[in-house]
């Protein structure tokens, strides 16, 4: 879907070139590149939209990275893998965070999410159940128990402006159990073949989802599915 390419080809492919060295033109030119040979998929709206947040990404991630510089975090690792398996689950965890620093003898981990809303509306509390999982791997990497420090660096692109947030996440024990009971739930959910709409999140429509008609197409609650697992007593 080209939508999601130009999602992952936005700030992460220019903050990542500039962070390695490489010149800003240079993935500026790769995000364009993705511009122009999808062009076709684009209403003439969708054309304009894209070709002007090519623009609008590459300055914001100017002033990110200056963030970054300015709050003396020592950039790590770029795109850091975690692979691990949580104890009782069948399935391993796999996870790319954007940017792994250290600060002031502290492990920084820190995400990026570009966003056309007003602050108000941003889904934090979503964010933070991801970062939760960066957390653990990055625990369980170090065999360490100390808290790594989460912030969502965040673009936000209004009509009238744009501009860069930070919001510092505080990862506490909550959300390392969170994240463990969100995987029990995926096994589960595996277990039964059963994959019932995830209506809480904003890509559950048909503008983002290639599932959503057949999705939608049964009853939310498929009551067959629980046949076998409720016994009376």
């Amino acid at each position: 879907m080209i939508r999601g390419h130009m999602q992952e080809a936005g700030p992460h492919s220019i903050i990542s070139g500039m962070i390695s060295g490489v010149s800003g033109s240079d993935p500026e030119s790769a995000i364009t590149q993705v511009y122009e040979n999808n062009l076709e998929w684009f209403s003439p709206e969708e054309a304009t939209h894209y070709k002007g947040l090519i623009k609008k990404m590459t300055d914001l991630s100017y002033r990110a990275v200056d963030d970054i510089d300015k709050s003396n975090i020592k950039p790590l690792k770029l795109q850091k893998k975690y692979q691990f398996k949580i104890a009782g689950i069948e399935y391993p965890f796999i996870g790319y965070s954007d940017l792994i620093g250290e600060r002031q003898g502290e492990t920084v981990i820190l995400d990026w999410k570009s966003k056309d809303k007003a602050p108000s509306q941003l889904n934090l509390g979503a964010w933070k159940q991801q970062l939760g999982a960066y957390a653990l791997g990055e625990m369980a990497e170090s065999n360490s128990s100390e808290l790594p420090v989460a912030i969502n660096q965040v673009f936000i692109i209004l009509k009238t402006k744009e501009r860069v947030e930070w919001h510092q996440q505080y990862i506490s024990a909550d959300e390392l159990s969170n994240v463990m009971l969100k995987a029990e739930k995926l096994q589960r959910y595996i277990e039964l073949d059963w994959w019932p709409c995830n209506i809480d999140s904003a890509l559950c429509t048909d503008r983002w989802c290639d599932f959503y008609s057949e999705c939608h197409a049964e009853t939310l609650i498929p009551a067959g599915k629980f046949t076998g697992m409720i016994n009376p007593i």
